[in-house]
Parts: C-alpha cells; structure tokens; sequence
C-alpha cells in the first residue's frame, strides 16, 4: 500500500477513518467501571475484506472475530463483551469493556489487521481533546521510493543514493495520530542476479546510498523497500508497507588503470621480478574482465624512482624516470603485450608523492569525457626520500618548500573526483599510516584498500587482489587436494579421471552465472604450457561428478608466469545457464606435470557471487574496537551457509615506542625542524670529500638511502639483531575468544541470516599494522560449494592520552634583558603506555598568549617535542598544548605552575 492515511489529522476526534493500509493499532486510555455507562469502541471495516481484530491489555491477547465475544476470564477483573452487525457493505465491530472489580483508568489497544488497503474506521464516543481515550492511531507506514539519484540509468562505480517518502505520512495525510510515535525502518533490498554487497539494509534513515557494482553490459535490477512500524504494543512486522518495485540500470563506465611501480634500489632482487609479475598479471586480468565492455578503456604500466636521491622545492623538474613502461592503451592491446613489457632495473631513490602526481596527470590526459573512473594501485617497499611532493607531512625534506600531495592532487580535480587508490606496501619498512590513508576518498571516488605485504611470496596475490578489487572480480581459493567424485559432505569416492599425478594439478571450483574466469600460474620457463579442463554441477544429485572435459584456451606464456582468460558464459550459451563447474588445471614443462604450490597458482572469477569485506570506521587509534564485516551475496540472496574464519597478523609492539625506547642506540644527528625531526639526513649517502670535492664535483648518493624514520628504524633494528618488529598471529581473535565472523545476530553483525558475518575486535593496543586475512567456505542457494580468500589491512595509530603524557618546564638561567625564558617539553603517550614517538611533529603544536617561542618545535628521539619560549618577566603567559588537533589545555606559564598544569591536562580524559 504506498499511502496509507489518517483522518482527521489530529488527536480528539470521536471517529478516525484509516485508508489504504494493510493493518491498524489504536491506542485506548479508558475508565472502565463497575457499574453502566461501560467504555465502548466500535470498529467498522468491509464485510468482504478478511479482517482479524484482537483486544489488548499488557501482554494479553484476545481475539475478537469471529464472534460473538462474552469474555470475563482471560483479563482480571475485567469482563470483555464484542459482537458484529451488518451495515450495508461493511460489518460494525462493537467492543465494551467491564469492571467486576478494581475499576481503573487504562491502557488498552485494538489491533486491525487483513484490511488489504480497504477503508476501516474507529469509534470511541467519549474522547475529546481534554481527556482522551483514543490516544494514538497507527496505520501502516507510507512505502514509496520517492527518487533515485543519479536517476536511471546509472554508470557502474557510481554512488547511487535513493529515497523513500516519511513513512508518517504528511501533516494532512498522517500515518500516525497521536503519540508518541513509533519506531520506523527502512528495508531496502533489490532482486537480478548481479550482486551488490550493501543490500540487504534496514536503518531508521529514509535515504540508502550503494555503489553500483561492475557489469560488461546494460543490467537492471528492482530496487524493493519495505518500511514498518514498530514498538510497544506494535508487534513486529504486524505494521508494514511494501513499495512497488522500481527498476534501476546499471551501464557500463569507462575505466582507465594505471599501476604504479617503486623501482627505486631497495626493490631489487626477488623483490623486483615479483613485482614484474605481479604487474603483467594486473594488467592481463584488467584485459580479461573488461574486454568488450568499453573501447575507451585504457590500462597501463608506470614507474617511479628519482636520480637525485634528494628533496627539490616545488616548481622543480619532477624525475624522468618517473614514466610509462607500457602506455595506456585499451585492455585487449595491453593484454597481449604484457609479457613483452622492460620494466627496467631498480636504481635510485623513492619518490612516492612525484609518482602518485605523475600518475595523476598522466590519466587526467585521458579527459573526462562520458565520465570515466580512475583507478591507481601503488607498489612500493619503503619511504619516500627524493621528489618535489610528499605523501607523508613528516618526511624529512630539510627545509626544503616541498608540497604536501593531500594538497598537490586537488591539480587534477576531474581525477581527484573520480579516483580510487589501491596501495600495497611491501616489506616492514614501508609508511604504513601513509598507505593506510591513501585510499580514503578525496573527492567522490570510491573508498579503496591497503594491504601490507611482508613475505614477498604473497606479493603477486596482492597486486593481483588489488585489480580484482577495482574491478569487480574475486579470488576463489584452490582446494588443498584432488576433490572426490562424492556430495559435499559425503563418504569418499572415487577420484575423477587423471592425465597426471593428483600432486601435480591444482582444482578449483567456480560459481554458477560466472561470466569469466582468470588463471595465472607462476613458473621459470616460457615455453611451459597450461591445460584446462571442467566438470560441472549436478544439482539433482548435489554434487560435481563424471569425467573432466578438456577446455580449449589460449594461454599467454610468459617468462614468468602462464595466463589464461575463459569466456565461461560463451561455453554455456548465456552467463544464465553457467552451473557451478570444477577445473582442473595442469602445468606441464617438457611435456612432464609439474607440482602447483598454492601460492603459484591465482584464479579470479567476476561478480554473481561476492564476498566483500568492511570496518566500522575508515581509520583507528589505540583503544578502537574494530568491527570486522563480510558480507556474502549470490546475486540478490544473501549466502547464509558460510564458515567465515580469519587469520590476523598484529604489531607485537608499537613503532613509536619501539623508536623512543630505543632511541640512545641510534647514532645520527637529530636537530630541530619546523615539521619534523631532521634526523640523519646525510645517513647512508656518499660524503662530499676528497678529489671530487676539490673538483667541484659531487658525488652521487647511494641509490635509495634511508632517512628521517626509516634511517633510525634501520639502526635500532641492525644494533639489536633485529630484521623488523615482531609481528604476533594470535589463536583467540576477537571478543568471543574465536576467530570467526558470524551472522547469528550476536556478533555486531545486525539482523541474524542476512548474509553479514560479523565480529568485534577490542586489542587494539599497539600502534602498527593489523592485516586481516579472511578464509570463506560455504555452499550457495543451489547447493553448490564457493570459497574466497580476501585480505586488507588497517593501520592503528596511537591515541594520546593526557592522563599518561608527562610534560616538563624548565626554567632557563639565561634571557634577554627584562625577559624570563623556559623550556616546555610534552611527551606523548596512549593510555596502554605506547609512545607517539618522534618524526609525529605533524599532531604536535604549542601555542602562547604572551611572549613568543624561539627557534622551531624539536622533536627528539625518545619521543619528546620541544618548545623554548621567551616571554615578559613577571607575567603569566598562557600556553596551549594540542595534540593530534585538539587543545589539549591552556594554562598559565610560571614557575611552580606545572602540577597544575598537569592536572588540568589530565582531567579532560576523566
């Protein structure tokens, strides 16, 4: 019923006439008494509609219809007396209501319900404005889905918000009359068999926004909302209205992809050649799942290093090198080419912020036109030290007037609009908040991801997860062994049929309506070859079973790594008729099999099924709980049979304590900055002596050297034998002593069975890193098996505490004439102890109401921040520490002062 109403529109009235909605609640506060005249409610609704009526005190039901009704057991002291009568097309309902004793005035409702949307009145002939015995009327909500915007139809990656009218109704035409008003949710939903990860959502809010999911072609789906009432004497569901469907189109978007390579010195070796795979695969499975879609697409290759291995002022050349291996070009170009690409050799220095502003004005060449999305995935294994743009505010620059990229990206606003970055660091010496924070939407771009890769093993996966996450496609896990020709679940079977060893093949099983499927598999030599080969889902017998059947495919052999793309949709006539499938896939090199590892072997399936996942908030410090998402979609249906267990690699102590604690090891110059520490800026870098200076000439730096944080993490590491911060995976992950996500409706995860598997995680003790690694395993609506494997990461920061910062003033013996001079120096800290640590000069200000400070902000070692101040004698300047852009307290400067100023600063956190 889209309109349902009340009239009148307001309290007092003796009739009310409800129109249009399914079912009905009135309120009653009546007198009933011992002896006549007794409180009557007359109800009067069609006499064809099958309408039930039922009385209600407290906890206590009483069905009215059929009738007749002569009651007096059911409600204390109260005998209930209901009959029908026959009033031309309708039926009139009378209710009285007696007191055999203990007469009172009381609450009573009458629920309506089977109206159909037919018309149905209430009666109570004692109510007036002054005393009201009908004190509220409920209908049905209001259920219209009243706009769509972007209106239909709408390009893939774009933010769609909708809209449904107040479910109140208007001031004219209510919904409710009286009060108080009863609880609403919106339950948006949506049917068609592409899968959009934010449906199903219920919120009190009339407004839902989602981001339309990938396609290859035009794809509509009915947009659904259901809206009710509820609370107090409102059963649940027993007040709620249904909108008519709306159709919503989704086209296809242009998509430009440009990944951005680190080839400065420190990505050498292994490294190097996995990042080189890792990029022709990007750029193959980019080829893979847009392929038709859209000729305007384009997909490159970039890197960046910096021959200068120094800091230049803004206005100066950005570094050549920083360029295009492989232009963009469409996908099918790209593809093909991918394994021919000369990456080059790993050099020089790291210029993060010059290589994410090249990129950008390198796609924002491509022009806007039919509103493109861009998308950046980013490699890189260290921390910026060269360029003319930083990414991270406290990087070491010298003095040198640098610009900020948070800044210098806003250049390009058609791109900063419309781009998504992915960025993957690689290796325990990377800036971790840095990346973490990069994805975040500038502009209107879809949020991105961040994932840490320590063990360069995993680093093709996780560029090549990247690309599968901008483009709608997933990673499906490879079972561990040779499957069994058997239900899932049941007695083992006989193997299915082999042209090798069960060792040397990898199996994988595929989601029914899959469009494409991608498989890579790494290996030494070219000339090695892939075969493929299908089973499928037999639904009736609920299991894969039969021979394997040879799939014909063409697979690009590169040096490092096969590649092939099926059109599964084509092999079936229409992605509608895909069933689930089973594949084998064999790597044969000289003609003999050859073992697959699990980490050699990467197969990506686009979207009927999707599993994504999501945190409560975008960004966390010490002491957050993190709750911990994943929603399950097969199309529309949301997968209720899933094991969702998780893996967490965490800081097993903070870096900023790590630096502070540890900071008399470090051997460097550590002096003041109007930012940042100007730590070791000369560290690891050629000095200037000898001939060459005599000559005038000055030697290069060592390519990429470490500076700033990275130099002094470097040294502490070395001098305690150390090769990065101890990393801890613990058994017992969340709250609950599991490590699972649940969808039960106990585990944050809202309504039980709606897909959304959920867990909360409070540890969040230590400043780092927290990369998460979900393993799903479960069966679809048909009965057929899925998997995915997914894995982001969160940095955790520190959250400084005041109870837990100590700051020291320290009056100095010398000054200007007619002047007193201190030093004010903060050390900040979180409540579990943990050190903000030096190089964070960024969160760190002091400010003075007399007086002025004298030379720039010093930011030591161990972790403290520096101020010397020099001010009036005899006055009381106030001063204002702020920390992480909050002012923390002001508070008069003078000797003796401090323990006042220190419990001012700690009782704002009481």
């Amino acid at each position: 019923m889209p309109n349902p109403a009340i009239s009148p529109a307001s309290v007092g009235a003796t009739q009310y006439t409800i129109a249009d909605s399914t079912a009905a609640v009135v309120d009653l506060m009546l007198t009933v008494p011992t002896t006549p005249s007794f409180p009557v409610v007359s109800i009067v609704y069609p006499a064809a509609a099958a309408v039930q009526v039922a009385l209600v005190r407290g906890a206590t039901t009483l069905a009215l219809l059929p009738g007749p009704i002569d009651n007096n057991v059911l409600f204390a002291n109260r005998r209930v007396i209901a009959s029908t009568t026959p009033a031309g097309p309708d039926t009139v309902l009378t209710i009285e209501i007696r007191a055999s004793a203990a007469p009172a005035a009381e609450a009573w409702s009458v629920r309506v319900s089977g109206l159909g949307g037919s018309v149905c009145s209430v009666e109570q002939s004692d109510n007036d404005p002054v005393a009201l015995t009908i004190t509220r009327v409920v209908s049905a909500p209001v259920a219209v889905l009243s706009d769509v915007s972007p209106a239909s139809p709408v390009k893939e990656k774009a933010n769609v918000s909708l809209t449904a009218l107040l479910a109140a109704g208007t001031a004219m035409a209510p919904t409710v009359v009286g009060g108080p008003a009863p609880a609403v949710t919106y339950r948006w939903s949506y049917t068609g068999t592409i899968a959009i990860p934010a449906f199903p959502t219920a919120s009190a809010s009339q407004v839902f926004a989602f981001e339309a999911p990938g396609v290859y072609g035009d794809r509509t789906i009915q947009l659904g909302l259901e809206v009710t009432y509820s609370g107090g004497p409102i059963p649940a569901a027993f007040l709620t209205s249904v909108a008519a469907t709306q159709p919503l189109t989704i086209q296809p978007r242009i998509q430009h992809l440009l990944l951005l390579l680190d080839r400065s010195g420190s990505m050498s070796g292994t490294r190097w050649e996995r990042a080189k795979t890792a990029a022709q695969i990007l750029t193959q499975a980019f080829a893979t799942f847009r392929a038709g879609v859209n000729a305007a697409d384009r997909v490159g290759l970039m890197v960046f290093e910096d021959e200068s291995c120094g800091w230049r002022p803004w206005g100066a050349a950005i570094d050549a090198r920083i360029a295009p291996v492989q232009a963009l070009a469409a996908p099918p170009a790209a593809g093909a080419a991918a394994c021919g690409v000369n990456f080059g050799a790993p050099g020089d220095c790291t210029p993060i912020g010059d290589g994410l502003y090249k990129a950008m004005k390198t796609l924002d060449g491509l022009g806007v036109a039919n509103d493109p999305h861009f998308t950046i995935v980013l490699l890189t294994d260290g921390y910026e030290n060269a360029g003319t743009v930083r990414v991270d505010p406290d990087s070491v620059v010298n003095g040198v007037a640098v610009r900020n990229f948070a800044t210098a990206r806003n250049d390009f606003p058609n791109v900063n609009s419309r781009l998504t970055i992915y960025a993957v660091g690689l290796g325990g010496e990377v800036q971790e908040d840095v990346l973490d924070a990069l994805p975040l939407p500038a502009g209107a771009g879809p949020a991105g991801m961040y994932r840490q890769v320590t063990d360069v093993a995993q680093l093709t996966g996780a560029i090549a997860q990247m690309v599968s996450f901008s483009q709608a496609a997933e990673q499906v896990v490879p079972l561990a062994g040779a499957p069994q020709d058997t239900p899932i679940g049941g007695a083992p079977g006989v193997p299915a049929s082999d042209p090798a060893p069960e060792a040397q093949q990898g199996y994988v099983r595929i989601d029914p309506k899959v469009n494409r499927l991608a498989i890579a598999v790494e290996w030494g030599n070219p000339a090695d070859t892939l075969e493929l080969a299908r089973r499928d889902w037999n639904e009736l017998a609920q299991q894969f079973s039969g021979a394997f059947q040879p799939v014909a495919a063409t697979i690009s052999q590169c040096t490092s790594h096969g590649y092939v793309s099926v059109d599964v949709a084509a092999l079936f006539g229409d992605e509608d008729n895909v069933p689930a499938t089973e594949w084998r896939i064999v790597h044969r090199s000289g003609g003999v099999a050859q073992a697959i590892a699990s980490t050699d072997l990467l197969v990506f399936v686009d979207l009927h099924v999707s599993a994504t996942i999501d945190f409560d908030r975008t960004r966390y410090r010490t002491g957050d709980p993190m709750i911990v998402t994943a929603r399950l979609r097969a199309g529309s249906e949301p997968i209720h049979n899933a094991r969702v267990r998780v893996e967490l690699a965490r800081p097993g102590e903070s870096l900023g304590t790590f630096l502070a604690t540890n900071s008399a090891r470090f051997v460097g110059t550590m002096g003041a900055s109007t930012a940042v520490v100007n730590s070791a800026s000369t560290a690891n870098s050629a000095p200037n002596t000898g001939a060459a200076a005599a000559s005038g000439t000055v030697p290069k730096p060592r390519a990429d050297p470490a500076r700033g944080k990275q130099a002094m993490l470097q040294g502490i590491l070395a001098q305690l034998g150390m090769t990065a911060l101890p990393i801890e995976m613990p058994a017992r992950i969340f709250e609950d002593d599991t490590n699972q996500l649940f969808d039960d409706g106990f585990h944050h995860d809202g309504d039980a069975h709606n897909g959304n598997y959920a867990n909360r995680y409070t540890r969040t003790d230590k400043e780092g890193t927290y990369t998460w690694r979900l393993h799903i395993t479960g069966s679809l609506p048909n009965g057929s098996p899925f998997s995915r494997v997914i894995v982001v990461s969160r940095w955790v920061g520190v959250q400084v505490d005041p109870r837990f910062t100590t700051l020291v003033w320290t009056a100095l013996a010398t000054a200007p004439n007619g002047m007193q001079a201190a030093t004010i120096r903060v050390v900040p800290r979180d409540r579990f102890g943990n050190y903000l640590g030096p190089f964070r000069s960024a969160d760190v200000g002091f400010s003075t109401s007399g007086g002025s400070f004298d030379g720039e902000m010093v930011s030591a070692p161990d972790g403290g921040y520096v101020r010397q101040l020099v001010y009036p004698a005899n006055s009381r300047p106030e001063v204002t520490v702020t920390i992480q852009g909050r002012p923390m307290v002001r508070t008069p400067l003078a000797e003796g002062c401090l323990p006042q100023f220190m419990e001012a600063l700690r009782s704002l956190f009481r």
